[in-house]
């Protein structure tokens, strides 16, 4: 794993190259295309046009997600900061564009003189220019910005001096992971966290069915164009020959398992070449790619998941509808260090 740190516009960019970042594409691709049950990673999503286009997906009617958790935030940011400690850096995985962020850097500036924020987030461009205009808005606060996946984020954050931090994971960015998944992850940031950082994670919760499939299948097809996105940038950057128009974007809420199933459904019996994989692969009329999850949690079921993980619940703050919950997560006794 290479790290290359570079200053630009007072912002200090480290970028982490993994292994999975520099050869994986190719190899995801290759074995999710040729699963009975076909699927991509979701990570494929965000280049930089991906990046954008969820952006607009949050500011949709139909996305309840980015719409309640901020209200939540407007209404108990400064709440949320009392229960923290002092002097803390702010530490964000999956930090988009920082719109919800805002609201808690208020209020931490409210109290601290100076905030150090580390935004981590896959797309390098994107986060470079989100962390240059959050530099024009607040001259209180320094940013270190990690283009990485989390996993690789982790380990190099340790070496930032953070703590004691509040580690941010907003957006229900959590419900992508399934429950082991959520569990390992958890498990992960806990193991570079210390008795003063909190974690402060953001829940999608169940609800009608109507409501959770409206947000992924929107009427002015944001979403569809999202999701058809990752299909451009195969053709782009491993040189596929996908006919984008023959693919139907939809999103249906699977009840049994509790989650939206982000899919590109084949219009017609058609074959796929891959260049870089050297490979061709068939669809058959109806059959889909299965390109992504969001899970939808009842707050005992997350309890768990945190359990499992080495946490306990310190508080929680929901909407008045209960669609959505953002709770505050502190190590468990016996796992601090």
């Amino acid at each position: 794993m290479q790290n290359k740190g570079h200053v630009v516009s007072n912002v200090k960019l480290i970028e982490v190259e993994s292994t999975k970042q520099l050869e994986s594409m190719i190899t995801a691709v290759s074995r999710g295309l040729s699963q009975t049950q076909k699927s991509l990673p979701c990570w494929l999503f965000y280049d930089t046009v991906g990046s954008e286009l969820f952006e607009k997906i949050c500011q949709l009617p139909e996305y309840h997600i980015t719409r309640t958790e901020k209200q939540i935030l407007q209404a108990k940011a400064a709440e949320i900061i009392q229960g923290v400690s002092q002097d803390i850096s702010l530490v964000e995985f999956g930090s988009g564009n920082s719109d919800k962020t805002r609201l808690l850097i208020d209020a931490i500036l409210e109290r601290q003189a100076t905030l150090h924020y580390i935004p981590i987030d896959i797309s390098s461009e994107f986060l470079l220019q989100s962390s240059i205009q959050l530099l024009t808005e607040y001259n209180r606060l320094s940013v270190t910005a990690m283009a990485a996946e989390y996993q690789a984020a982790m380990p190099i954050l340790v070496e930032q001096s953070i703590s004691p931090a509040l580690i941010l994971f907003l957006g229900s960015n959590i419900s992508n992971f399934d429950s082991g998944e959520a569990s390992i992850f958890l498990q992960q940031v806990g193991k570079h966290m210390s008795p003063s950082d909190r974690l402060l994670i953001g829940v999608d919760l169940v609800k009608e069915t109507s409501i959770i499939e409206a947000a992924y299948n929107d009427s002015s097809k944001v979403t569809e164009t999202f999701n058809k996105n990752l299909l451009v940038r195969l053709n782009r950057e491993i040189d596929a020959n996908f006919v984008v128009d023959q693919f139907d974007h939809w999103a249906p809420f699977i009840e049994s398992e509790s989650r939206i199933e982000m899919r590109l459904v084949s219009r017609i019996d058609q074959s796929v070449f891959i260049q870089e994989t050297g490979e061709s692969y068939n669809f058959n009329k109806d059959e889909y790619i299965h390109t992504e999850n969001s899970y939808k949690y009842t707050i005992t079921h997350f309890n768990e998941i945190s359990q499992a993980a080495g946490f306990e619940i310190e508080q929680q703050w929901q909407d008045e509808k209960r669609w959505f919950s953002v709770v505050m997560l502190r190590l468990q006794l016996n796992q601090e260090k």
